[in-house]
């Protein structure tokens, strides 16, 4: 569950709500807001360890997306060789490299390769810590999107049926 960047405090704000009785909602939508919007930007906000599988490594010397930024650091891979058993690679052997649009990947460090794998759904077991580290680093581009989401979520409790209306 994604834990939002912006606090009670600023969603309570944002909400013009001044009474604490729905501050349990409120987290509870903020949160929800966030998880949301980390998915539509395939962002994590908040840090977490996030574990990518693969059925093999690249081939020659490509690199290896990794789904979900900013990544802050590559924890381990480990990997089932040609024998079936597993193994782990040197964190040592890759260079994470992040564009400007913060897409992350791992690429070969100089005279590194790509270990053989078995043939398999789980060969390979990428795991890595996202986030921006301090909510101060979040850009608030997504926090103001949190925020329109949450005012989505509640101001709209009820239920919500396309191509209907209430008035008559």
């Amino acid at each position: 569950m994604a834990t939002s960047p912006v606090d009670l405090a600023e969603a309570k704000a944002h909400l013009r709500v001044t009474h604490d009785e729905d501050d349990q909602l409120i987290t509870d939508y903020n949160n929800a807001a966030a998880g949301f919007v980390e998915t539509l930007a395939d962002r994590v906000f908040s840090d977490r360890s996030i574990t990518a599988m693969a059925t093999s490594f690249p081939a020659g010397s490509s690199s290896v997306a990794l789904s979900y930024s900013p990544v802050q650091s590559v924890d381990s891979i480990l990997y089932y060789d040609a024998d079936g058993v597993q193994q782990t690679m040197d964190t040592a052997d890759v260079i994470l490299a992040t564009n400007e649009v913060g897409q992350s990947w791992i690429t070969l460090a100089p005279d590194a390769s790509w270990p053989a794998t078995q043939a398999r759904a789980d060969a390979v077991t990428i795991a890595y810590t996202a986030g921006y580290g301090d909510v101060a680093n979040v850009p608030q581009e997504a926090k103001q999107a949190i925020l329109l989401c949450l005012t989505h979520y509640y101001d709209q409790r009820s239920t919500v049926v396309v191509g209907t209306s209430a008035q008559q």
